[in-house]
């Protein structure tokens, strides 16, 4: 088995809330490594947020919180 870290956003949440910058905001979430993810999601669980770059939003800098979650997926080798 394989463990891989999926990023989901809840649309409800994420859209309103980045507005014209969800799609460079989804961009980047998609764009992270396993690795990236995984230490994203233990920081998630631990503080309740998380703040990733994203240059093309404001001063490059945007915070996620619980409402963003990066859960693990099994998959056969």
């Amino acid at each position: 088995m394989v463990t891989e870290f999926v990023a989901e956003t809840h649309k409800a949440k994420f859209g309103p809330r980045f507005k014209k910058d969800r799609k460079a905001v989804q961009s980047v979430v998609d764009q992270l490594t396993q690795d990236v993810k995984e230490k994203l999601s233990l920081e998630l669980k631990e503080n309740g947020k998380i703040t990733i770059d994203v240059p093309e939003v404001g001063d490059g800098k945007v915070e996620l919180t619980s409402g963003t979650k990066s859960t693990p997926h099994e998959f056969p080798a």
